[in-house]
């Protein structure tokens, strides 16, 4: 990809070595978001050699009854293996079982433990095609990823959009989702772009933004249907006081709640106000969707019943 050419070029005292298996089989998927999860595994690895090393990309193919490293369970059957591995600084031993947190790895361990911070986004497409992931790591010996897809008979082969609809469909119970509009907040690029790949490939229309503060604007110029609203946001202006302020905007607006934390009082101060759901990170699409559409079902949504204003 360019991205990875652009990668490259940068960082020549990087090796790259690829060892692809041609007869890998199929598996039900999104090339983009698989390319996603590839490349952000690729960046990590990189992060994780600033002194130079080797990266290897390797693909096979296995019967499985457990995972290699036991990391997860699995059900046994045929799998797609990608294997990324570094040989960069390794990741403790303590925060093997914590780095897809999103908010762990941005204040305990930094881009150079090779954990980045994109490893929510990894979580949340690998478990949507009903995958599974494995960790390898030693300090200052490096760290591999192994991802495990499901293998399909080719006659099963599918589209992705007809997987979409088959999870709607387990989302909403059949329900057509149409075209509502929904606004997600969050301060983090990497969980404002995961939210726009989920929603935007289950049917909806969604804008971002990146504080309380331009939500607030967007909502002003364009009202939405629901809000997406992560809780912790810029210093002094959270989830709770976007959300206080959208409602003085239509005191009907449908929101549900996001956060890489346990629920707080102030979680449970915007539940009382009238907010809906929490929704813990990392998430699936599958449980992100089933929330906003159970918050959109309990009555017609806010922003059938107004216009825009001018901006």
């Amino acid at each position: 990809s360019p991205n990875f050419e652009k990668l490259q070029a940068d960082r020549p005292e990087v090796g790259v070595e690829t060892y692809i298996d041609e007869g890998m089989g199929i598996i039900n998927g999104s090339a983009p978001h698989l390319s996603k999860v590839i490349m952000n595994l690729v960046v990590n690895a990189y992060d994780a050699m600033s002194d130079g090393g080797t990266l290897t990309v390797k693909t096979e193919r296995g019967e499985l009854k457990a995972l290699l490293n036991g990391y997860d369970g699995i059900e046994p059957g045929e799998y797609a293996l990608v294997r990324i591995k570094d040989t960069g600084t390794g990741i403790e031993p303590e925060y093997l079982k914590k780095i897809f947190d999103p908010y762990f790895s941005r204040k305990k361990m930094g881009q150079k433990s090779g954990s980045g911070l994109g490893l929510s986004v990894v979580y949340g497409i690998v478990k949507d095609h009903k995958g599974y992931y494995d960790i390898i790591s030693e300090l200052n010996k490096g760290t591999e990823f192994i991802l495990y897809f499901p293998l399909i008979e080719t006659e099963q082969k599918d589209d992705y959009s007809r997987t979409n609809q088959l999870i709607v469909g387990n989302a909403t119970r059949g329900t057509i989702i149409g075209k509502q509009r929904v606004l997600a907040v969050d301060d983090d690029e990497s969980q404002r772009e995961m939210v726009f790949e989920m929603l935007s490939s289950l049917g909806y229309i969604v804008d971002l933004a990146a504080s309380g503060a331009e939500a607030i604007e967007k909502i002003k110029k364009q009202p939405v249907d629901i809000v997406v609203l992560d809780m912790i946001l810029e210093d002094g202006f959270d989830g709770l006081d976007t959300f206080r302020e959208i409602r003085k905007i239509n005191s009907e607006q449908k929101v549900i709640i996001v956060s890489g934390y346990s629920a707080t009082d102030r979680v449970e101060e915007m539940r009382r106000l009238g907010a809906g759901s929490y929704v813990r990170k990392p998430y699936t699409r599958k449980t992100l969707a089933r929330a906003i559409r159970a918050e959109l079902d309990k009555s017609d949504s806010p922003g059938k019943h107004l216009t825009a204003t001018s901006s």
